[in-house]
């Protein structure tokens, strides 16, 4: 599996990485336009992200912006031939409103920070990402 962790924070990305790294190979961004610049990089070399974390509030693009852009290629590139990535929203961001927003942006899910690994697995599996390890 090929993650993306897309997060300002490099204490947060770290322990994203060491979370995730038992699942797959994990990329890191630290704002939404290295993160969309990322996805259309993997998908001009084929070798498109299973997961992608994102958070909202970053500098440069919001995990809003980056989200909707990362849809825009998928669906320009992919149409609706192929599933894009499972895009998980972490974020501190707990309001109804900011949940809909990302949910209206096609987000596949949402995890309020902080949160531990067992939470962040659970979240997974409700995506149906198979998770092998604990």
């Amino acid at each position: 599996m090929r993650i993306l962790i897309v997060d300002d924070c490099g204490d947060f990305r770290s322990l994203l990485v060491n979370f995730l790294s038992p699942l797959g190979r994990c990329d890191i961004a630290e704002d939404g336009q290295k993160a969309v610049q990322a996805v259309q990089m993997a998908c001009d070399e084929n070798d498109l992200y299973d997961l992608i974390l994102l958070d909202i509030l970053m500098p440069k693009m919001d995990g809003h912006e980056a989200l909707n852009a990362i849809r825009k290629i998928e669906n320009d590139r992919f149409h609706e031939h192929q599933d894009g990535a499972k895009i998980l929203m972490v974020t501190a961001m707990s309001h109804v409103r900011e949940v809909m927003r990302a949910f209206r942006g096609q987000c596949d899910g949402y995890l309020v920070k902080p949160f531990d690994k067992q939470a962040l697995y659970e979240q997974l599996e409700k995506l149906d990402i198979e998770i092998s390890v604990m």
